[in-house]
């Protein structure tokens, strides 16, 4: 009888699933933490996209009946409060509010990028403050920068990248822990 020929003992099949255990979590790990990097990527970009209207809604946001005009007042009663008051003035300001201190966070990692990329001398905060914040179009950007529009995307991904770092901490990048086999486990049976 060959090697092939004869059963496993039941030491070989442990010791096979236990291997092939190990490798379809460490999969699943390198698999989740794509998936949450991409995530805080894809935050910052739609961040980043909408800055502008962010910094609007800061500055015209109507968050109490002080800051309505007199002519305006009549159609903010009418839409903003509910029937006991002032609870939805109250969800505005608080909106605001929030709105407010995330892009303060938002301005101080773009300010401390951009220190950062002009020390190194690289492009990356120019492009992505042109592309997301400015809306202009990569060809022009590439122009500017004086590169082939490829290496401007590139550059905007590396910039994308590195503000989401800035902008999420180390919560963009955390690899995949051991409690997480638990849940997945609970979710293949």
């Amino acid at each position: 009888m060959t090697d092939k020929e004869r059963p496993y003992t039941q030491a070989e099949i442990i010791k096979l699933a236990s291997k092939t255990a190990i490798e379809v979590y460490d999969k699943k790990c390198k698999e989740q933490a794509r998936y949450i990097r991409k995530r805080y990527i894809d935050n910052t970009k739609k961040l980043l996209r909408g800055y502008r209207e962010l910094q609007t809604h800061i500055a015209e946001a109507v968050s109490n009946t002080t800051e309505s005009m007199p002519s305006q007042l009549q159609a903010v009663l009418a839409e903003v409060f509910d029937a006991k008051g002032f609870i939805k003035v109250v969800a505005i300001a608080q909106s605001k509010e929030r709105t407010e201190v995330m892009l303060s966070h938002v301005d101080a990692m773009l300010s401390a990028y951009q220190r950062q990329c002009e020390y190194n001398n690289e492009p990356y905060f120019n492009v992505v403050w042109r592309y997301y914040i400015n809306k202009e179009k990569m060809a022009e950007i590439a122009d500017v920068v004086g590169v082939e529009e490829r290496t401007a995307w590139r550059y905007a991904d590396k910039g994308i990248e590195d503000l989401s770092i800035l902008l999420w901490g180390a919560a963009a990048w955390q690899p995949c822990k051991g409690k997480d086999l638990t849940k997945w486990a609970k979710s293949c049976q």
